[in-house]
């Protein structure tokens, strides 16, 4: 939310677990300059409660670009990986809103235009981008027919897109990008649960042992 029109703004990250992150990406436009300098371009402030010590706390950096003329270096690969994300999870949201509306061709279309742009991406290859390709593959899967949308489709797509856009795991029965040590532990626990091991067998009598004696 902009709370000064086209400089300054706030974003609600919500809570954020012990082990979790938060990975904001944004467009800078900056405007051209007389001569070359080195500037601060952007403020970041973060206000949160801490748990810990039941108190509020603030801390804040600034972002300095310096303006020469040397080229530019080749792209962040953590970031194009992070432009991926925002781009796989607006995708998955478009595409449902358009599966909503029976609009299944759009769906596709939209996804399959995404699936390109990532593989297209300098961080195409990066473990991180290729399980973005596959959840919108598996989005893409489900587009088949209304009914299979509408059986798992349509929550896989809304689970997976919070996902992405909450950089969190909705899903307990695997393991993603987004996964704790944690949450690894209760995965672990759960396996062990939904698995319980055989009881053991019952022992035999050892030959030349006499039964047991009953009284009358």
């Amino acid at each position: 939310n902009w709370t000064t029109p086209q400089k300054s703004c706030e974003i609600s990250l919500g809570d954020i677990q012990s082990e979790e992150g938060r990975d904001i990406v944004m467009n800078l436009i900056l405007p051209a300059l007389a001569a070359l300098t080195t500037e601060s371009v952007l403020k970041a402030t973060l206000s949160y409660f801490n748990v810990i010590t039941s108190s509020m706390q603030t801390i804040s950096c600034d972002l300095v670009v310096s303006r020469t003329d040397v080229a530019p270096g080749a792209p962040d690969p953590d970031l194009d990986q992070q432009r991926n994300r925002v781009v796989a999870a607006a995708a998955m949201k478009q595409a449902k809103a358009l599966a909503d509306q029976g609009n299944l061709e759009g769906a596709k279309t939209l996804l399959n235009e995404t699936i390109a742009n990532i593989e297209r991406s300098i961080s195409a290859q990066s473990n991180f981008s290729k399980a973005l390709v596959a959840d919108l593959r598996t989005s893409l899967g489900s587009l088949q027919s209304r009914d299979e949308y509408l059986s798992h489709g349509q929550q896989y797509m809304c689970s997976k897109m919070q996902t992405h856009v909450d950089q969190r795991s909705n899903f307990v029965d695997e393991q993603t990008y987004y996964s704790s040590s944690s949450k690894e532990a209760y995965r672990e626990a759960s396996r062990d649960f939904a698995s319980p091991s055989k009881p053991p067998a019952p022992s035999k009598p050892s030959q030349g042992a006499a039964p047991p004696a009953f009284k009358k």
